[in-house]
């Protein structure tokens, strides 16, 4: 008798097991990528209800109340399968819960779920030459009627209200900074906002933009609204857009080609996989492949919201050997934002002189935006490395339900 339960347990765990390693592997690569969460959730469900039938089948003889559950069987199936048919329209709604404005545009890739909200306006958007290699017109970006926003994983990416902002301040410090601005290497930056600010410079010949995912500069090459956000510059002919893992791509290196300005763009180090992306060894390897008068910038989360992730992401890139200059400014729809400007030779911050037209930018501001003010100064942090990801853990800072 024991002996029979023994197997028997042994058996139930063993398939229980070997149901939550098909699941883990089905799931993640084949269900949230084709499907989505919802529709992933009622497709489970109807699984579930299909093992019960088996089980009434299988147990047919010994079941007494028979024509209930077959009743609720038939109910709780049908009910699935229109959930799971209708599921983009519960999804759609749901999301409308979640966001202010109007959800234009919702889609899971294979990284990440993507989207985009508009606050309605009335006017045509004008039509934009998506082949042109001039500098993007100042009148155009400025050209601001609407709010389109674009989320990524929950997570406010721009707004188009104040986005110019956000791209002036990571582009053009390090734009006039650099010795030469020929050849530049954009890391994230899908939504092509940051290649738009660098197109403005006649100089540049080639910008490389890598993100590893092929659906945000998909639609951030198509959407008719963002492409007249970024002036078509996903389109330029000067753009080269590869959708790769950013740390492959500077660990392996590109032809062995070496860049002027290197500009960071990366999504916040909320998981192991970011953080990894403000490493010591990252830093080392984006040395590697930069120029000896070139220049980084790097996105740097909020010294306000969270600050020790903020100098932790400093002291890492000094770790690097890299001379690292800090510095931070106010865009209303994200709050205080914080960057670092890196290179391998030392500079004079206070020589840094505006050589192209800005919206918001100037050369005082400019030098405004390497002062702190004392809640948000420099303090002591530990050194973010792949064995220690620490960023991870500053960045969940208490400080961010204020957001």
């Amino acid at each position: 008798q024991y002996d029979s339960l023994r197997i028997t347990l042994s058996n139930v765990l063993a398939f229980d097991y070997i149901g939550a390693l098909i699941g883990s592997v089905i799931f993640p690569l084949i269900l949230l990528k084709y499907t989505g969460l919802i529709q992933s959730a009622f497709i489970i469900g109807l699984l579930n209800v299909f093992v019960a039938g088996l089980l009434l089948f299988q147990y047919w003889k010994s079941i007494e109340d028979k024509h209930f559950l077959i009743f609720a069987t038939i109910l709780t199936s049908a009910s699935l399968a229109v959930a799971a048919i209708y599921s983009t329209d519960i999804d759609n709604w749901l999301e409308s819960k979640l966001y202010r404005d109007h959800v234009q545009l919702s889609k899971q890739s294979r990284y990440q779920k993507i989207v985009l909200t508009k606050r309605e306006e009335k006017k045509a958007s004008p039509s934009v030459d998506h082949t042109a290699t001039k500098p993007p017109s100042l009148v155009e970006v400025t050209n601001r009627r609407k709010d389109l926003r674009l989320f990524i994983d929950g997570n406010l990416q721009f707004s188009s209200i104040d986005e110019y902002r956000y791209h002036e301040a990571l582009v053009h410090p390090a734009m006039n900074l650099a010795d030469k601005r020929t050849n530049v290497l954009i890391l994230g930056g899908g939504d092509g906002l940051a290649a738009r600010e660098v197109l403005r410079y006649p100089e540049v010949e080639k910008i490389i933009l890598i993100d590893i995912d092929p659906e945000i500069t998909k639609i951030c090459s198509n959407h008719p609204e963002i492409v007249e956000l970024n002036q078509g510059s996903l389109l330029n002919t000067k753009v080269t857009v590869i959708n790769q893992d950013a740390y492959k791509f500077v660990e392996w290196g590109y032809h062995n080609q070496k860049f002027d300005v290197i500009i960071i763009d990366l999504p916040d180090p909320n998981h192991e996989s970011l953080s990894k992306l403000y490493s010591v060894t990252f830093y080392k390897l984006i040395g590697n492949i930069l120029n000896t008068k070139g220049v980084i910038v790097t996105q740097s989360t909020s010294p306000f919201f969270s600050r020790n992730a903020f100098w932790c992401i400093h002291h890492t890139i000094e770790k690097a050997e890299l001379n690292t200059y800090a510095y931070h400014l106010d865009i209303p729809s994200m709050g205080d934002w914080g960057f670092n400007l890196s290179s391998k030779t030392s500079h004079e911050i206070k020589k840094i002189r505006l050589s192209v037209e800005t919206n918001f930018l100037t050369n005082s501001l400019i030098q405004a935006m390497f002062q702190f003010g004392k809640d948000v100064n420099e303090l002591e942090t530990k050194i973010n490395t792949l064995l220690k990801p620490v960023l991870m853990f500053y960045y969940e800072d208490k400080n961010w339900r204020y957001y």
